[in-house]
């Protein structure tokens, strides 16, 4: 069998976690032979990325979810860490390296604080890289004939390192598009359990929108190429929409 990906020929892979297991998939998976060993470490390396240096790691950590090795989750962006509780217990995060700068709101009756962190430092890319990839393999998992039509080309190429561009995507709070989800039945149960879901909308010929929700958060991106053109109804309605890279304007 030939690699979903590079179409190099599978001699010999595991199975591929569809969401990273360290996000708390242990059940949407693609079996053995689909996915190449070299496409499986590229994604490995993205994913690590994208786990420890965003708010997608800092929700692994409110929701106790174990590493791979059963210990704490962490975090690390710039000067702050953060770490799980030792007992696994949910909302319950420990945070290191704070500066004066880094607290505001400050409420001298209870003093409790808030906290500002980036969204993502340094691993906007590795994150477009994994969505691109959960929702590119979720269609071949779970809606097979939608899958076998969409023509994947620049995805592909994108994800196999033939071309390194910036490829947006977006953060927000709400979805302004009639998404439906890509997993059905017992796939779909298992990942609501650990607060994700994975939808999809078709826009266009040229616009396929891929949405991941990890408890609060959705990251939206388009599957079939870097129009970005989709992220305006976003903007018109959403203050808490952003645009990633953010060195890109909005269309």
């Amino acid at each position: 069998m030939t690699c979903i990906f590079c179409d190099n020929l599978v001699l010999d892979s595991s199975v591929e976690h569809i969401v990273p297991e360290s996000l708390g998939n242990l059940h949407y998976i693609l079996q053995a032979k689909i996915v190449c060993n070299t496409c499986n470490n590229n994604f490995s390396e993205w994913e690590d990325k994208a786990q420890t240096k965003s708010r997608l790691g800092f929700i692994r950590i409110k929701n106790a979810v174990k590493t791979k090795k059963g210990n704490p989750s962490s975090l690390q962006i710039e000067n702050i860490k953060a770490q799980g509780s030792d007992d696994f217990e949910k909302d319950n995060i420990k945070l290191y390296g704070l500066d004066e700068k880094d607290i505001s709101n400050r409420n001298p009756i209870d003093g409790s604080f808030q906290v500002t962190m980036q969204d993502f430092y340094k691993s906007e890319m590795a994150t477009s890289r994994v969505l691109l990839k959960i929702g590119y393999e979720s269609l071949y998992k779970s809606q097979r004939q939608l899958f076998s039509r969409l023509d994947f080309t620049q995805l592909k190429n994108h994800l196999t390192k033939k071309d390194n561009k910036d490829w947006t995507f977006l953060t927000s709070h709400n979805q302004y598009y009639n998404f439906k989800s890509i997993p059905t039945f017992t796939d779909k149960y298992n990942l609501n359990k650990i607060k994700c879901k994975l939808t999809y909308a078709e826009i266009s010929d040229k616009i396929f929108l891929f949405d991941f929700k990890y408890d609060f958060w959705n990251l939206t991106i388009n599957l079939l190429n870097r129009d970005y053109s989709w992220t305006n109804l976003y903007f018109e309605n959403d203050t808490s929409a952003t645009l990633y890279p953010k060195h890109l304007k909005r269309q």
